[in-house]
């Protein structure tokens, strides 16, 4: 499982992990075209390219699950609620707000609502 993979023993965890999630992919891209590529932190070619491969996975896993679950709108509705500006002032007021807030949360439903047999959401 995942804390396996992320721990000290981990060279390219130790590089990666206080690094913002949006760098993380440019770091292992950089990793991977550094001249020294053959043998990053002291390990071999193919022990380099497995980790790469393994955490850019993660981060592709990590950004899909924030996306699917509406975090980036939830997190600016939170800023716009709990400071009264909202970055592209799309909400105006609070009453705004609150059909923001029910909005989001008739999509979070029906991301989790089970699915029929035929495939569709209930």
């Amino acid at each position: 499982g995942m804390a396996h993979v992320l721990r000290e023993p981990d060279w390219m965890w130790r590089y990666l992990r206080h690094k913002h999630i949006s760098r993380v992919e440019v770091a292992i891209k950089r990793v991977m075209k550094s001249p020294a590529e053959k043998a990053v932190g002291g390990k071999s070619y193919e022990n380099t390219v497995s980790r790469c491969a393994l955490h850019a996975h993660l981060v592709r896993c990590l950004v899909d699950k924030f996306r699917t679950k509406f975090l980036v709108q939830i997190a600016s509705l939170e800023q716009a609620l709990a400071t009264g500006v909202e970055e592209l002032a799309s909400v105006t007021n609070s009453t705004e707000a609150t059909e923001q807030v029910l909005d989001m949360c008739e999509k979070l439903a029906a991301i989790h609502r089970p699915k029929t047999k035929g495939g569709a959401r209930r």
